[in-house]
């Protein structure tokens, strides 16, 4: 820990990073994470978000390669899952991610996407926070802390209740960005309670990641893009304390640095005017965090929304049209293959109907006309 500085502002995601494809199964490109955590700890990220099952289970051993030199000088955040809780296997679990991370302790050990209800039935009732008190007290983990993902109010909650219990969390990570700020309050509450914010999702899931001309309704000296306005606008909050980025490639890395090291602040008062006409967005929101697979029916549930939020926020119907139909040339399911099991929406963080949006998606991707649609090229920019 003496070597060890306060935690820079943007933390790595690990959840995305770049795979490449051996024996036809795909696997983490291991050259190339080692070369973008080295740039990044080398230029100031010391915080690295992972979890068991990021990556098709191995985001783990790839982040402990990449990271076991380091180890002295970074925070390393693991996260405990429901399934694991559920099963009685919390101690288990944590010696796996432990093993895979090469490192004999974590700096922050998550309750994985939990929300009021799992908090009480399962995580109260089961007294699993007694069991992190003792990996605390074994020096196993150092932090104790929790991902969420439900109602707002659910998320105080949560910290004043495990307070009563004993345990008081020493951070928590939620979901805020331009396009959903329903924690906001929260944020400021756990915030004045000296419990750690940290923020996940700052580009929407990628769909403040797409050119837009929104930042110009925001405009601000050095913003130049609506990514960039997206990540300074989650920074720039007082109550952020670090916000994770997903990072798959190199050239996020530097741009995602470039962004945190600026010095220019947003001019508030033109972001608040333009987050009326930001509501709009909210219609369909899908992050494309993937929870709802795997599909029965092989449906890739977040590639057919991405469509979606290309014609309805971009206003890009053709470009949508062109992503769908590749989408479905390449073999992609869609709604007319959905089983209607209902699976995807009980494991959706967001609550989505998802099998009413993919019915919608369909229908109007087939009644877009199939003139000027963009080219594979492109296609691939924007996603």
């Amino acid at each position: 820990m003496k070597n060890k500085t306060e935690i820079f502002p943007l933390a790595f995601g690990t959840g995305r990073l770049p795979e490449i494809e051996l024996h036809k199964k795909k696997i983490p490109d291991q050259d190339v994470i080692d070369q973008m955590i080295q740039y990044a700890v080398d230029n100031g990220i010391n915080y690295f978000d992972t979890a068991p099952l990021y990556c098709n289970s191995q985001c783990e051993q790839a982040v402990g390669r990449a990271l076991h030199s380091f180890r002295d000088c970074i925070y390393l955040g693991g996260k405990l899952s429901a399934d694991d809780i559920k099963t009685d296997h919390c101690r288990e679990a944590l010696m796996k991610t432990l093993k895979n991370l090469q490192t004999d302790y974590l700096d922050y050990y998550l309750f994985w996407g939990i929300n009021q209800y799992f908090f009480d039935e399962v995580i109260v009732k089961k007294k699993v926070l007694d069991q992190m008190r003792i990996f605390q007290q074994e020096g196993l983990i150092h932090k104790i802390a929790f991902s969420f993902h439900g109602d707002a109010k659910g998320l105080s909650y949560i910290i004043d209740e495990a307070q009563k219990r004993g345990v008081k969390f020493d951070a928590c990570l939620m979901q805020y960005n331009l396009l959903d700020r329903s924690n906001e309050k929260s944020m400021a509450y756990s915030h004045s309670l000296g419990v750690k914010t940290m923020i996940m999702g700052p580009a929407a899931g990628g769909r403040l990641a797409i050119p837009s001309d929104l930042f110009k309704k925001v405009h601000n000296t050095n913003v130049s893009s609506t990514y960039e306005l997206a990540l300074r606008f989650v920074l720039s909050n007082p109550n952020a304390d670090i916000v994770l980025s997903g990072m798959s490639n190199m050239n996020m890395v530097k741009e995602n640095i470039k962004i945190a090291k600026s010095s220019e602040i947003l001019n508030w008062k033109k972001v608040k005017e333009a987050l009326a006409e930001i509501e709009s967005f909210r219609e369909l929101y899908c992050t494309g965090c993937k929870y709802c697979q795997p599909c029965p029916a092989e449906i890739q549930i977040q590639d057919i929304f991405k469509c979606y939020t290309i014609f309805r926020v971009y206003d890009l119907a053709s470009y949508a049209k062109g992503a769908y139909e590749r989408y479905k040339k390449a073999g992609g399911k869609t709604f007319q293959d959905c089983l209607m099991c209902g699976q995807c929406e009980k494991k959706c963080p967001q609550g989505l109907s998802i099998r009413k949006w993919l019915k919608k998606v369909d229908d109007i991707m087939n009644e877009i006309q199939d003139s000027f649609c963009f080219s594979e090229h492109e296609h691939e920019e924007i996603f």
